[in-house]
């Protein structure tokens, strides 16, 4: 079974959308799979934006509250711990950005059939918008990631190269061996340039799936950072 997590972070600068987190969340309660739980990390939001989601959705979700300005890497690794205090352990944990939707009933199923193979550890789908994958893999802007490697198979990703976190699925395997799934220790963004690192120290891969695309609304969450970096000189 999985714990997927809609992540949340736009009310940190008022922008908060319980519209958009209620209608993504759907596109999860709609897909053809049933072993999982779905929860939502609420951070930094209104009551009344909590009320709204927990009235449409309360008896399909759990909610994970945060009162803070929280990183993402914080509320998802928090949404974890409550999701296993609950339910018990997972397979897996998905992150799901709430800018992000899923099309394919068949994601969940696509994205989870991964973690049966025992050498893969981190799982993201394609995603249609701000994948930064063109930048990590030094191909032209205009391209398709599948114009440019084999779409015969899952793109193993190469170290020192990563993607955008929008939608990823994590193994368990990682909680088990550092504690948590995502490195907290900036608290930022960036974060997602670790994510080769953490599985090539206990002999895993970093896969992009070939055969499944999820889409992102780009720009209608914040950054993953609480607050604004300073730049020092000392």
């Amino acid at each position: 079974k999985t714990l997927n997590s809609l992540q949340q972070l736009s009310a940190s600068i008022g922008k908060e959308s319980p519209i958009i987190y209620i209608r993504n969340m759907k596109t999860i309660l709609s897909q053809e799979y049933e072993n999982y739980e779905l929860l939502w990390s609420s951070c930094f939001n209104s009551q009344s934006c909590v009320n709204e989601v927990m009235e449409e959705l309360e008896d399909q979700i759990s909610l994970c509250r945060v009162d803070q300005m929280w990183a993402v890497q914080q509320t998802f690794n928090k949404s974890i711990r409550e999701g296993i205090k609950n339910f018990g352990k997972f397979e897996g944990y998905l992150y799901m950005a709430s800018d992000c939707f899923m099309s394919d009933p068949q994601s969940l199923s696509k994205l989870s059939k991964r973690l049966k193979e025992p050498t893969i550890s981190i799982i993201s789908p394609e995603i249609n918008n701000d994948s930064g994958l063109y930048w990590h893999l030094n191909f032209p802007e205009e391209k398709s990631l599948w114009e440019v490697f084999n779409q015969k198979q899952d793109l193993v990703m190469p170290m020192g190269a990563t993607c955008n976190l929008h939608c990823m699925l994590f193994s368990h395997r990682i909680y088990e061996v550092y504690g948590n799934i995502l490195p907290d220790l900036f608290c930022s963004y960036c974060g997602e340039t670790i994510f080769n690192s953490l599985v090539a120290a206990i002999k895993q891969k970093f896969v992009i799936t070939n055969d499944l695309v999820v889409n992102h609304r780009d720009k209608k969450d914040t950054r993953s950072q609480p607050v604004e970096s300073v730049d020092r000189t000392d």
